[in-house]
């Protein structure tokens, strides 16, 4: 028997082969939810168990869990500088008219910041300059001056 420093409660002394056991039933189990190794030690000590590899073994099972590795808390491509999107590139820009849409839509005014990656978007049955020059007059004032607009150049 071993006490839990906290509560003063006496742990229940388990070999190791019954605290892996134990730790892929609170890890991955009907209701585990595949916690990170000192949260299933400290659910284990909690339930009343102790031995004495249990960290050693939870760090283990996570380093060796599949489904914890693919959705771990990290970037999943190579580190590499952010890049525009040049309107030059094929599909990476899309003008209209599109298909008819609900109430006759069939052109959209878009604008994207490109830091924040925020939309604003205005769509339009017929796109004319004054509609455009409503459109980013109602961006000028909600948001201020743009720095630059990319255009596709047409009429």
């Amino acid at each position: 028997m071993r006490k839990n420093a906290s509560s003063e409660v006496l742990l229940k002394c388990i070999s190791q082969d019954d605290g892996i056991k134990l730790l892929n039933d609170i890890h991955a189990g009907s209701c585990g939810n595949h916690a990170a190794s000192r949260t299933l030690v400290g659910k284990a000590f909690r339930a009343g168990f102790y031995w004495l590899t249990a960290v050693a073994d939870a760090e283990k099972l996570v380093r060796h869990c599949e489904g914890c590795q693919f959705f771990a808390k990290r970037t999943h491509v190579p580190a590499h500088e952010i890049q525009t999107i040049p309107s030059s590139w094929p599909f990476a820009c899309r003008g209209g008219p599109f298909k008819l849409a609900p109430d006759n839509f069939k052109c959209v005014f878009v604008l994207i910041d490109k830091f924040s990656k925020w939309i604003e978007y205005m769509p339009l049955v017929k796109a004319t300059s004054e509609k455009a020059v409503e459109f980013l007059d109602q961006i000028i004032h909600r948001f201020r001056i743009l720095n630059s607009i990319i255009t596709d150049l047409g009429t």
